[in-house]
């Protein structure tokens, strides 16, 4: 029954009220696949999903989520995001490798967007991985959908974006976009390789978490100050 339970929708109560909903992603479900590391072991070990890097590759890999129950979570925008994931391997900041931790792509709006120091920060790993569901808590735009890597738009587009067809994908960061991603996400990618060398990474549980009130997208682009 495993396959039929991709998505869990929980309802937290409070005094007989309802504050928040939950959308659960277990690890252990069927549908999680592994993305840009052709050469790791997948299996599943301590009710979640485990990858191993057994080959010692340089570049980030990750766990994609099951299609399944993707779509419509537009009201999840102002709440937040949560990963549950062992990792073992890593040997400080000189092995650590820069990139997103979690990705949202959408290809109906074709953009991907990430968000980095949720679960390892230079080489720390995060004793509780939890990134805000707002465009103010630090995420960025990467590029087209499908782009998974840890350069910015800017990098991306350059002045290819002019005329190329790719200005959706290099529009700046607004609430507006958040929301939009969440509304149409084709993809959501957790990141499970942090270092270069010999890695294993079980993770456990992705959880979406609605705001206790419904937030109002802004239009306006958010600059890091």
């Amino acid at each position: 029954m495993r396959g039929f339970a991709l998505l869990l929708c929980a309802l937290q109560v409070s005094f007989g009220q309802i504050v928040a909903k939950k959308f659960v992603f277990p690890g252990d479900s069927e549908g999680w696949t592994i993305e840009g590391c052709p050469l790791c072991t997948k299996a599943n070990a301590n009710a979640g999903l485990e990858i191993g890097d057994e080959y010692g590759g340089s570049e980030a890999f990750y766990f994609r989520a099951p299609s399944s129950g993707l779509g419509g979570l537009q009201a999840a925008y102002g709440g937040g995001l949560s990963v549950d994931l062992i990792h073992s391997g890593i040997s400080g900041s000189s092995s650590y490798i820069a990139a997103p931790d979690v990705i949202l792509s959408s290809d109906q709006f074709n953009v991907s967007i990430g968000i980095d120091g949720v679960i390892f920060a230079d080489g720390e790993k995060a004793s509780f991985a939890h990134a805000s569901l707002l465009e103010s808590a630090g995420w960025t735009v990467l590029g087209p959908a499908g782009t998974f890597s840890a350069t910015t738009c800017s990098s991306v587009c350059g002045d290819a974006a002019v005329g190329g067809g790719q200005q959706e994908a290099c529009q700046p960061m607004t609430g507006v976009l958040m929301a939009s991603v969440l509304s149409s996400l084709s993809t959501i990618l957790v990141r499970g390789g942090y270092a270069t060398g010999r890695e294993t990474s079980v993770l456990r549980k992705l959880v979406l978490t609605e705001p206790d009130a419904p937030q109002m997208p802004s239009m306006e682009p958010y600059h890091r100050e």
